[in-house]
């Protein structure tokens, strides 16, 4: 195999790591508005438990965002690492919050996880 042959074979194999990458990659908003959530690895913000977040976002390896919606009204938004065990816009009841989940990106706004109201 020519040197130039081998350099395309590898500029190839370069675009389709990239290309995969970026297909299982997912993006969610990732904030907290609890002051009080040290060393979360979480951006804090403020602004994190209005309805319509619009702020913080990262991309991750992975499929599905979550919303937590916490009792005394905090709110995290941020990506869920186990999202093959959990469906489009399933509810988890913990004690002390509701965590809602979804899988498209940017989904983790404009909700306040109401299907979960039991």
């Amino acid at each position: 195999m020519g040197q130039q042959s081998l350099l395309a074979l590898i500029f190839m194999v370069v675009i389709l790591a990239i290309v995969h990458d970026v297909a299982n990659a997912m993006t969610c908003y990732d904030c907290t508005d609890d002051i009080d959530l040290p060393n979360s690895g979480v951006y804090y913000d403020p602004d994190c438990g209005r309805y319509d977040y619009d702020g913080n976002t990262h991309t991750y390896d992975g499929d599905t965002c979550l919303t937590a919606v916490y009792d005394n009204g905090d709110v995290t938004r941020m990506l869920y690492g186990y999202g093959d065990s959990i469906e489009d816009g399933e509810c988890i009841y913990w004690p002390g919050h509701t965590t809602c989940y979804c899988k498209t990106d940017n989904c983790n706004t404009q909700s306040y996880c109401e299907q979960c109201e039991q």
